[in-house]
């Protein structure tokens, strides 16, 4: 049975920050472009063809490496820069396509650098440390709790309050976040993606887990049920202030395209 899916340019090109020379960039797949191009022609001759023809320079413009098991099959990273011009030169509306989706990343990673340059959102980030920070002492207390109610997969619970917390309050939720943060050279923390609003919401969000857990632990209450009374808490403040998205991703990410399957 053959049904259409919505998926999006960023899936099928997923860019990722990469090391190449001497800085992190942004940087893409040379497969997976020559893939979503639909180029005739074995990818070795190809890219090799490109490199040659434009005079590319290796450890500037692309990297390459094995991939992991195979010594035969070469991988080529590529700069945004050069994997623009190679879209350019295939004179089709798939080059063009993907082109535009390349200058929508390399312009939202301005976007997200002038933001942190902003004095109001290095206030908010300096702010939401301290939330965390108990947030994350309290965590590591109600792990040891877990564990004296017999759990042997306690620290789980620190990644799992985060999840949870990213889910109830972000659209795409913790998923999508990450995803986004493969994206930008030099990201220290997923929380340099918020805007200086979201930086507040994650640092009430992040009172409320601290509260409910030590209330939970002081009652005597089971792990699981804290666990799923902190989730209620942070889903009715997550109701109340409504989902928002990370980074403006309309116009980052282009239109999906309708892919037919079985």
């Amino acid at each position: 049975m053959n049904k259409k899916i919505n998926t999006t340019i960023d899936q099928l090109i997923p860019v990722t920050s990469q090391q190449i020379g001497i800085q992190k960039v942004q940087s893409v797949d040379a497969r997976m472009v020559y893939e979503f191009l639909e180029v005739k022609g074995d990818f070795s001759e190809w890219i090799k063809r490109n490199i040659k023809k434009y005079d590319f320079i290796e450890g500037v413009e692309y990297l390459r490496s094995s991939k992991k098991g195979s010594e035969h099959q070469i991988n080529y990273h590529l700069t945004i820069s050069m994997a623009k011009e190679i879209c350019m030169v295939q004179r089709n509306p798939k080059g063009k396509q993907v082109r535009q989706y390349f200058i929508q990343c390399e312009k939202t990673l301005k976007k997200l650098y002038l933001r942190q340059a902003n004095i109001e959102w290095k206030i908010a980030r300096t702010q939401s440390i301290l939330p965390q920070l108990e947030k994350s002492d309290t965590i590591k207390i109600f792990v040891e709790y877990v564990e004296a109610q017999g759990s042997t997969h306690a620290k789980t619970y620190y990644m799992n309050i985060q999840k949870m917390e990213y889910n109830a309050l972000f659209e795409g939720g913790y998923k999508h976040i990450k995803f986004l943060s493969l994206a930008f050279p030099n990201l220290k923390t997923l929380k340099d993606l918020l805007n200086t609003k979201q930086l507040f919401i994650v640092a009430n969000a992040d009172m409320i887990v601290e509260k409910v857990l030590k209330e939970g632990m002081g009652k005597g209450m089971g792990y699981k049920d804290i666990f799923k009374l902190a989730k209620e808490r942070i889903t009715i403040f997550a109701a109340v202030i409504g989902q928002t998205p990370i980074l403006p991703t309309e116009s980052m990410l282009p239109e999906p395209i309708q892919i037919t399957g079985t």
